[in-house]
């Protein structure tokens, strides 16, 4: 233990005095302290996630999302062509607020039903909205999906609406 002494010469120190010593005992305290490692947050600045396998279909979704996305939460958007590729940023810790995923995105890959529950091993309470070009959900919401909707009879003012509502 280091001792401190302090010259006592002037009308503050006493005042002095008391200050190093309490300097002194905290400087020993933080010594005695083991600091704690705090885990890095998974990495969280994309809001949301596309996955869609046509360019036409890339290019309308992130112009939509985009406007709503930077107005709402100053977010960005990001396109995966394929499940596949959305998994393995999700694997290096990337998450969403939100997913916008296609039913078919490609012969021979995941389609957008089958990616929900890995999606979900990830992140299990991801909000994800399935679409297709079918008339029909063709399972999304029984996936787990929060909503459906078809490409065949799209309501640009629902999808605002619904995409706001979802990333409140």
């Amino acid at each position: 233990m280091t001792a401190i002494a302090v010259p006592m010469n002037n009308n503050y120190s006493g005042f002095l005095a008391g200050l190093l010593a309490i300097l002194a005992v905290l400087v020993m305290l933080m010594n005695l302290v083991t600091p704690v490692p705090v885990p890095n947050p998974p990495n969280i600045s994309i809001d949301v996630a596309i996955v869609e396998d046509d360019v036409g279909w890339q290019n309308i979704w992130t112009e939509i999302v985009d406007e709503i996305v930077s107005k709402a939460t100053g977010g960005k958007v990001r396109v995966f062509p394929r499940c596949e590729l959305l998994l393995a940023e999700m694997s290096a810790g990337a998450r969403f607020r939100l997913y916008i995923m296609d039913n078919d995105l490609g012969k021979g890959y995941l389609t957008g039903p089958m990616c929900i529950p890995q999606i979900r091993s990830f992140q299990p309470d991801a909000v994800i909205i399935g679409n297709s070009g079918n008339n029909d959900d063709p399972g999304f919401v029984k996936a787990g999906a929060k909503a459906f909707f078809s490409k065949a009879r799209i309501d640009l003012g629902e999808i605002t609406k619904l995409v706001t509502a979802l990333l409140q």
